[in-house]
C-alpha cells in the first residue's frame, strides 16, 4: 500500500484506490520538524502553497519520492535540490486555467461599475445614485491589459475580447504572444489601459514587477488586478499610487506575505482584497487534486506522470 501525506487541507477526489492511503493533516506545513519526523512514514507528500519545501526540509524526507503540488506554481518548492534528492514533483498548471480567468472577468466588471464601493455605501444607508450617474464604464469601450500570456492569461485575455473589451498583452517574450492578439510594449500597454491584470509566475525574476517606475505609468483612473503572486508587487509603491489617488482601485487576490495581516494597504478604501480564492472552485479543485493524486501514483507505480516539474 502506497501512503500519501498532505500537509494542507483539501478535499480528496473519490473513488481513491483500495490501496492507496492518504492522510490529511491541515497544519502541518506550520511546524517543519513534525513535518519532516511524520513524513518519514510515507511515500509521497502532498501540499498546496503554504508548505515551503527548501531545502532544509527536502534534506530531512527519507522516504518521499515525490511531491504533489495542488496548483500551478512551484516556487514554494526547491525544484533544484529536488532533483538532486532523486524525489520528483508533480502539479497542475491547467487544471485552475479557467477558474482564475473566470475570476478575473468577475473583478473587471466590479471595477468598471465600481460595484464593491457601491454596494458597502448601500449597506450603510447612503443612497447616492448622483455618484455613480457617469462614473461606471461600459466594458465595450474599455481598455484592458493583460500582462503575460501563460495559461492563465490567454484564457483571460479570450474572454475579455469576446466580451467586446480592446485587449493589449504584453508578455516577456514576445513572440509566445498569438493570434488573434498583438504583442504591446509594456509602456504603452500601462500608459493606455483602463485596467491591468497581472499574470506572471512567481520568483526572484519577477520580484516586484510591479514597482514605483511601473506604477507611476499607468494611466491616472487606472486599477490594476492581481491574482498571480503578491511579491509581483511592490506594496509601499502601490499603497502610494492609492494614496494619491494616481490608481483609481486595487483589487489583489495575493499578497507578498500569506496569510495576510490588517495593515494600510488591505484597509485602504480604494483596495478590494480577498484571500486568495481566485482558483477555488469545487470544479477547479477537483480537477487538480485529481490530477495531482494521479500522477503521484503514477511516480509511486514507475510511471510516466502526465504533468511533472521534475522527474
Amino acid at each position: 500500500m502506497f501512503k500519501i501525506l498532505a500537509s494542507e487541507a483539501f478535499e480528496l477526489p473519490q473513488p481513491i484506490p483500495n490501496s492507496v492511503q492518504i492522510d490529511i493533516i491541515e497544519d502541518l506545513y506550520k511546524d517543519k520538524e513534525k513535518l519532516a519526523e511524520t513524513a518519514k512514514q510515507y511515500d509521497a507528500l502532498i501540499v498546496r502553497n503554504m508548505t515551503k519545501v527548501d531545502q532544509a526540509l527536502l534534506s530531512l524526507f527519507t522516504s518521499i519520492k515525490v511531491i504533489g503540488r495542488l496548483g500551478a506554481g512551484t516556487e514554494n518548492i526547491d525544484l533544484a535540490f529536488a532533483k538532486q534528492c532523486g524525489i520528483a514533483v508533480v502539479y497542475a498548471p491547467v487544471q485552475n486555467t479557467n477558474a482564475v480567468a473566470e475570476f478575473c472577468v468577475g473583478q473587471v466588471f466590479n471595477a468598471l461599475r465600481h460595484i464593491p464601493t457601491a454596494t458597502g455605501e448601500a449597506k450603510q444607508g447612503v443612497w447616492n445614485r448622483g455618484k455613480y450617474l457617469s462614473l461606471g464604464k461600459e466594458l465595450s469601450s474599455a481598455t484592458i491589459g493583460v500582462i503575460g500570456f501563460g495559461n492563465i492569461g490567454q484564457s483571460f485575455a479570450t474572454k475579455m475580447k469576446a466580451l467586446g473589451a480592446n485587449v493589449l498583452v504584453y508578455n516577456r517574450t514576445a513572440s509566445k504572444v498569438t493570434e488573434p492578439f498583438q504583442y504591446t510594449e509594456l509602456e504603452v500597454l500601462l500608459s493606455q489601459s483602463d485596467l491591468v491584470s497581472i499574470h506572471l509566475p512567481g520568483g526572484h525574476a519577477t520580484q516586484h514587477f510591479m514597482d514605483k517606475d511601473k506604477l507611476g505609468k499607468l494611466q491616472k483612473g487606472a486599477f490594476l488586478l492581481n491574482t498571480s503572486r503578491g511579491d509581483l508587487l511592490d506594496e509601499e509603491a502601490l499603497l502610494a499610487s492609492l494614496e494619491s489617488e494616481h490608481l483609481a482601485g486595487a483589487i489583489i487576490d495575493v499578497r507578498a506575505s500569506e496569510p495576510a495581516k490588517m495593515d494600510a494597504l488591505s484597509t485602504h478604501p480604494h483596495c478590494y482584497p480577498t484571500p486568495h480564492i481566485a482558483a477555488f472552485t469545487a470544479e477547479s479543485q477537483t480537477a487538480i487534486s485529481t490530477s495531482v493524486i494521479s500522477d503521484v501514483l503514477k511516480v509511486l507505480n514507475n510511471a510516466t506522470p502526465e504533468y511533472p516539474a521534475i522527474i
